[in-house]
């Protein structure tokens, strides 16, 4: 009897362990990407625009570029991110940030305003845009950020890339830690050339030739869920 009562208890514990959407992948600011789209197109279409207005060089060839095959919907250097979203918290397989503050406190179905007032963008590689809220500070992430458009460098290397923009030029360190970079009546661009961007996930650098950051009088708003997002089967 006793060995009947612990081999139920043995297949009772293997099949809680074999059911991974008992925990999420990752917590987040989850947007309606068909309602989004319109809103998210109508403020790259400004923003390259601005881009080359300022940017005035010969490499505009390259924008223009990528420019088209985004609101044309070609998609052959650039596609959609699988969602617009902001992370707040990566569980991945370490199950010990289920006791954090951060997880502990989130709470689904919750709406959040997402505002993006810079957008940084890697020809033919990334289009992104760091992000901030009002009243909500569940964030894990050193950067939040929405990932607008993906192409050589994928979702996840966002982060990478506003580590060695924010944290390695000061300048632009000074601007985010100061707050100047969410003020709406602030506005600037920068070209970033020959930028080292260290590839954590595999511990290589690369190299981006051109970085072009601009925060101009269009801000992107999205409307945000907070979401428990789970590994799909």
């Amino acid at each position: 009897m006793m060995v009947l009562h612990f081999l139920i208890l043995l297949i009772s514990f293997q099949a809680i362990k074999s059911q991974p959407q008992s925990i999420p992948e990752y917590i987040s600011i989850e947007t309606d990407s068909e309602k989004s789209q319109p809103i998210v197109f109508e403020y790259l279409n400004y923003s390259f625009k601005k881009i080359i207005e300022l940017n005035k060089e010969e490499d505009n060839m390259i924008i223009y570029k990528d420019m088209i095959d985004i609101l044309g919907k070609f998609y052959s250097t650039f596609k959609l991110p699988n969602s617009w979203h902001t992370t707040c918290l990566y569980i991945g397989q370490d199950y010990s940030k289920l006791d954090s503050r951060i997880y502990k406190n989130f709470i689904e179905g919750i709406n959040i305003d997402i505002l993006g007032s810079t957008l940084i963008y890697i020809p033919e590689k990334l289009i992104l845009s760091p992000v901030f809220f009002d009243n909500f500070d569940l964030i894990d992430n050193k950067y939040p950020h929405v990932t607008l458009m993906v192409g050589e460098y994928q979702a996840v290397d966002s982060n990478y890339v506003l580590e060695s923009v924010f944290s390695n030029n000061q300048k632009l360190k000074l601007l985010y830690d100061s707050g100047k970079i969410k003020d709406r009546n602030f506005k600037f661009f920068m070209k970033l050339e020959d930028v080292p961007i260290y590839f954590e996930k595999d511990g290589s650098y690369r190299i981006s030739k051109q970085v072009y950051i601009i925060k101009h009088d269009n801000a992107l708003f999205l409307e945000g869920v907070t979401k428990k997002n789970y590994y799909k089967k």
